[in-house]
């Protein structure tokens, strides 16, 4: 995503209810920054999720 740079899919009233929430360029900052503070850290003891209990 942080390389795409064709026109956006939806981006139009008639195809999307939401389209002038369309940003590309604030898509591209949200996409690196989950990519450098996510994935880029993901290790086996980061994947396990806690469990409820009742």
């Amino acid at each position: 995503m942080s390389h795409f740079s064709d026109e956006l899919p939806a981006a139009k009233a008639e195809m999307c209810g939401n389209y002038l929430d369309h940003n590309l360029e604030i898509t591209k900052i949200e996409c690196k920054k989950f990519a450098d503070e996510v994935l880029a850290c993901l290790k086996e003891e980061n994947m396990v999720y806690p469990r409820q209990t009742k």
